[in-house]
């Protein structure tokens, strides 16, 4: 519920190792702001989904929010394409099929 009530979900952490909440809030429709670091690539699709601007750099992250709220049309079709990148992407069929092949190249 809170995750969808928010126009975009912004994380200025420094430091991060895959951004789970990054996932979670466009699972519910919501598209994130976050600094380019550690996980965060893997965990969203720049400009597509999620913006990402360089770590540490709070003024292009002040630079973006604002941008996003001059055109709430972009808000609204990045939390669309979130949703059902996160659907394609981490349901549990998926991950299940990826750590299966995984498991199976392993030298025994």
């Amino acid at each position: 519920k809170v995750y969808r009530t928010g126009d975009v979900f912004v994380s200025p952490s420094k430091m991060e190792t895959f951004g789970m909440t990054l996932v979670e809030a466009q699972a519910c429709g919501t598209p994130v702001l976050c600094f380019s670091v550690g996980g965060t690539p893997e965990a969203l699709r720049d400009d597509e989904t999620g913006w990402l601007v360089p770590c540490g750099d709070y003024q292009a992250l002040v630079t973006q929010l604002r941008s996003l709220f001059f055109v709430p049309r972009q808000l609204t079709k990045a939390g669309d394409a979130a949703r059902q990148w996160v659907a394609d992407t981490f349901r549990s069929e998926v991950i299940a099929r990826q750590l299966k092949t995984i498991y199976s190249t392993v030298d025994k």
